[in-house]
C-alpha cells in the first residue's frame, strides 16, 4: 500500500483510551491534538463572557453584602428625613392662610 494513496493509515492515533475495555481509540488524532475530534479536539466554548457558564460576579456574596449596605444607608436616610421634617412641623407654631386676598394668621393646635 502507498502511503500517499491512503493518508489516515500513517495519521497519529487518538490517545484516548475506553473505560469499559481498556483499549485505545483507533481513531486518527486531529492535526495539532493528541486526541481525535470525538475525545475533545478542537472543543470546549469560548472563554470568557463569551462561556454560557461565565459567572459576572452580581450575586457574590461581596455583592450582595454591599447592596445589602447600600439599601440599608438609604433607609436611615430616609428615616432621617422624616425625621427632620417631623420636628420641623411641631416647631411651627404658626401659619398664614390666605384665602380672597386676605392673610389671616392661626395658632397652630397640636398636629399628633
Amino acid at each position: 500500500m502507498k502511503s500517499d494513496a491512503y493518508p489516515m493509515y500513517c495519521a497519529p492515533r487518538c490517545t484516548a483510551k475506553s473505560k469499559r475495555t481498556g483499549q485505545p481509540c483507533r481513531n486518527p488524532a486531529v492535526r495539532g491534538w493528541k486526541v481525535c475530534r470525538m475525545h475533545g479536539a478542537g472543543g470546549g466554548a469560548k472563554p470568557g463572557k463569551a462561556h454560557p457558564n461565565y459567572r459576572h460576579g452580581a450575586r457574590s456574596q461581596g455583592a450582595d453584602m454591599l447592596r445589602q449596605l447600600i439599601n440599608a444607608l438609604g433607609a436611615d436616610s430616609r428615616r432621617t428625613i422624616q425625621d427632620l421634617t417631623a420636628s420641623k412641623r411641631t416647631d411651627l407654631t404658626r401659619f398664614e392662610v390666605s384665602s380672597k386676598n386676605e392673610a389671616v394668621t392661626h395658632q397652630k393646635d397640636d398636629l399628633d
